[in-house]
């Protein structure tokens, strides 16, 4: 298994090519805090844990002036970790299989380096703050154009869609009530088969074997965006205006809205109220319908205690 770093800035340092090389880690290893009474389970955490993490620092062979490559390796590998925990982000140490583990780099003990030769044992201690490994699964749904509407000889054109700049929107509706016959439009109450599929299925497919969080990006303009997740309905009850954009991330239990500037609008309190619109995606492959005139992002977090092995 194959590691990298990628700081809190996206400098990405590699550990499996020279100069620096794994030697040891306990990244692999994991426990679970627990607390018993009377032979029962009161409570199972997995808190924050501090991680080891030894490599050696070895300049290529047959390069000129090993002793100074070793010295600005070492020297890169400091500057790149210690700004992460000078600013309190965390980088992600990744595998080759995808997951990562958010992280700190907040020790480091070294030895070997005055033997005489271009090579150096660097060990970390690693600050865990939420000991799992995560892996991004993302799905891109875009909007889907509106079927053309003919317009019978005495009706009316249908109105305009008015922008943020006017003031208002139409909301988006969940149903075409409208099929095309012969070329004309027919009204819902024509006959009883007059009802369209819905427009916006999707699969998504969250390959852990436990519910999953996510975050979820929706793109306007819609008004009351509706998106239902296994039978499970994902709704905010807001207007999201053209270049605007609705975040719902069920880590953080966030509903924020971002602006045409970046300007940001806490929408926690729109959220609907009769299901959870935080309620993690079930194992497996789950359906995602919606209007499907607004485009979707999902992004699921597959976390485990130990990422997808590869040797």
């Amino acid at each position: 298994m194959k590691f990298y770093y990628i700081s809190h800035s996206g400098i990405r340092i590699n550990f499996y090519e020279a100069p620096y090389y794994l030697n040891d880690t306990d990244l692999l290893s994991y426990e679970w805090g627990y607390e018993t009474e009377n032979n029962r389970i009161l409570s199972i955490t997995k808190d924050a844990s501090d991680k080891s993490l030894e490599i050696y620092v070895m300049p290529e062979f047959g390069i000129k002036n090993r002793n100074i490559v070793m010295e600005q390796a070492t020297d890169y590998l400091s500057s790149i970790l210690d700004a992460d925990v000078a600013e309190k982000k965390p980088g992600r140490l990744y595998t080759d299989t995808g997951y990562y583990l958010e992280c700190l780099f907040v020790k480091s003990e070294k030895s070997d380096w005055n033997m005489g030769i271009n090579f150096m044992f660097n060990s970390f201690t690693l600050l865990v703050l939420r000991p799992v490994w995560i892996r991004e699964i993302q799905y891109s749904f875009l909007a889907e154009a509106a079927d053309p509407i003919t317009i019978l000889p005495g009706e009316e054109e249908p109105e305009p869609e008015i922008t943020m700049e006017q003031g208002i929107m139409f909301p988006e509706f969940p149903f075409d009530l409208t099929v095309k016959e012969n070329k004309k439009t027919k009204g819902l109450f024509d006959l009883p088969t007059d009802l369209k599929r819905v427009r916006g299925t999707r699969m998504i497919n969250n390959e852990s074997y436990l519910p999953c969080h996510f975050r979820m990006t929706i793109y306007g303009p819609v008004t009351d965006p509706e998106i239902v997740i296994a039978n499970h309905i994902y709704k905010v009850e807001t207007t999201v205006f053209t270049d605007e954009r609705l975040v719902i991330d069920s880590r953080s239990n966030t509903v924020i809205k971002i602006g045409r500037l970046g300007e940001e609008t806490d929408l926690y309190n729109s959220r609907y109220k009769l299901q959870s619109v935080f309620e993690k995606i079930p194992p497996g492959q789950q359906t995602v319908t919606w209007p499907g005139g607004y485009g979707i992002d999902i992004t699921l977090y597959d976390e485990r205690s130990e990422p997808r092995w590869t040797l």
